[in-house]
């Protein structure tokens, strides 16, 4: 996995995966039941390392708006300006106001502590020292964040797909970290809000938060997406404090609107599937260019000596035994790669008079296409059926004979981690679902007075599916407490529970 981010020499984008898999804050539950409207949300962890999540929430019954798009999470397009999202985000770095403020909140609670403010009950917040930092934090929004919000376009400037060798794995993005901070930020300011009954702001402020995790990952670089998805969890933690608050607009439609997939990984997947031949060029020539037995030969020793530095730099650093790959046990799979370039249509007598680096070089470069290509499969399917498809890329992988193949030994350093990636995207996708099913049950419950028994009496609006399966999800009526649950089988590493009261 490249490194696209940090500064730091990189094992982030594994930690990064750690620390989407803990986006859901981990709130005190109360042993008695909620006696008025608010959310505790627990955080559990398996001894297999899987997650489960657990919201309690108690709501007020809530119709829909009118008009019914009343409220929006989204920007309109008749709303949107011309300008460049990117200019207005990346000068607000230049002036140094993101860090002036996470200095502040530093000075309030102590170094690295405001966040915590996020992980608790709406009651518990300290709000004297919030609202200190709420009013100077409204300058940094109505400067930059409210105007970007609005911006028509979005230009980085990056030109990821010219990226080649070493650069592909060396290229920072230090500002895009910084994004995060202004995220959590926007959540704290979303939650004063909230706690103030100031509901109108709270969904101004969604809308840009959303607006700057979309943003983000517009950038090709799949830490980007995983930096997006990390902001719109952020943000969705927040979102369930409105829905459970006192009175709240139903905002079924408003998270309707939101795209779905809301982070589309599909350019970010597509260009590092792409990086096992940007990282070797020699590679993306293999079949075409014209070179000497012994230039064939030495071009082949340079990309295996390529391929050792690049994992003391870092990159694939979570396989230790690709330091036992050397070039003589690599020629053993000589004989099989030249049997593999025949069934795929090379006449015998060609492939005999190469070089051997020749047909080890267009071998590997065949092998990791098909890696490449058999993973993209599963970018097309449903969510459902792609856990098939990506098992299927690991069983080919993990064999003991990838390293006497150098193409799938490069694919096992260099893949993207797609089981990680798509669990997070999974997670944003299920909460923004299961919070629509929450709001169509609030507003069954204003229509009908009462809890659905069966999710199929909720009939005033249509109730989505569960992103995982394609179903519907699993609810059932529990006494007055009405659950939807998703179990770890429905998504990766992930497990959900809402369980919904109504307040008296």
């Amino acid at each position: 996995m490249s490194r696209l981010l940090f500064d730091c020499p990189t094992k982030v984008l594994f930690g990064l995966f750690v620390c989407l898999l803990g986006l859901g804050c981990c709130r005190a539950l109360h042993a008695s039941p909620l006696p008025a409207p608010q959310l505790t949300i627990e955080s559990k962890q398996t001894d297999e390392g899987r997650q489960s999540i657990i919201y309690r929430m108690t709501v007020t019954p809530a119709a829909e708006p009118v008009p019914a798009l009343r409220h929006r999470l989204m920007v309109m397009p008749h709303e949107t300006k011309p300008g460049n999202y990117a200019t207005y985000y990346l000068r607000s770095h230049g002036e140094n106001s993101v860090q002036g403020h996470i200095d502040l909140l530093d000075d309030l609670f102590g170094k690295n502590e405001a966040y915590e403010q996020l992980n608790i009950p709406l009651a518990e917040m300290d709000m004297e020292k919030l609202k200190q930092f709420d009013k100077s934090f409204e300058a940094y929004v109505k400067n930059h964040l409210r105007r970007a919000t609005l911006c028509r376009d979005t230009d980085w400037g990056l030109e990821e797909e010219d990226l080649r060798g070493v650069e592909t794995y060396e290229f920072l993005l230090p500002s895009v970290q910084n994004t995060r901070s202004v995220s959590r930020m926007l959540a704290l300011r979303a939650r004063i809000a909230i706690a103030e009954g100031r509901y109108e702001d709270a969904i101004e402020t969604f809308k840009m938060n959303l607006k700057l995790a979309r943003t983000v990952s517009e950038m090709k670089f799949l830490v980007a997406d995983l930096v997006g998805i990390a902001e719109v969890g952020i943000g969705n933690q927040a979102l369930a404090d409105l829905i459970a608050a006192k009175d709240s607009p139903n905002l079924y439609w408003a998270i309707a609107e939101i795209p779905n997939p809301c982070i589309d990984i599909r350019d970010a997947m597509q260009l590092e599937m792409s990086l096992m031949l940007r990282l070797f060029p020699d590679l993306e020539d293999a079949e075409t260019a014209v070179r000497s037995k012994e230039e064939w030969n030495r071009v082949y020793r340079n990309m295996f000596k390529g391929l050792h530095e690049f994992r003391e730099l870092g990159v694939g650093s979570s396989f230790p035994e690709i330091g036992l790959l050397t070039v003589p046990l690599a020629l053993t799979s000589y004989s099989a790669a030249k049997d593999r370039l025949i069934e795929r249509g090379m006449s015998r007598d060609d492939v005999e008079k190469m070089a051997v680096g020749q047909v080890l070089m267009i071998d590997t470069r065949h092998e990791i296409l098909l890696l490449a290509n058999d993973l993209e499969k599963s970018l097309y399917v449903p969510a459902e059926a792609r856990k098939a498809f990506e098992n299927a890329v690991e069983d080919r992988l993990y064999t003991d004979q990838r390293f006497e193949n150098l193409g799938r030994a490069i694919g096992s350093m260099l893949l993207p981690a797609t089981y990680q990636i798509r669990s997070a995207q999974l997670r944003i996708e299920s909460e923004l679902r299961a919070f629509q099913v929450v709001e169509a049950i609030r507003m069954h419950v204003a229509d009908t007075g009462e809890l659905p028994k069966t999710i199929d009496e909720i009939k005033i609006v249509p109730v989505p599916l569960n992103p995982g399966t394609g179903k519907k999800f699993v609810y059932w009526l529990d006494g007055d407490t009405a659950v939807i649950d998703i179990p770890f089988s429905d998504g990766y590493h992930l497990a959900f529970r809402f369980m919904i009261q109504v307040a008296k």
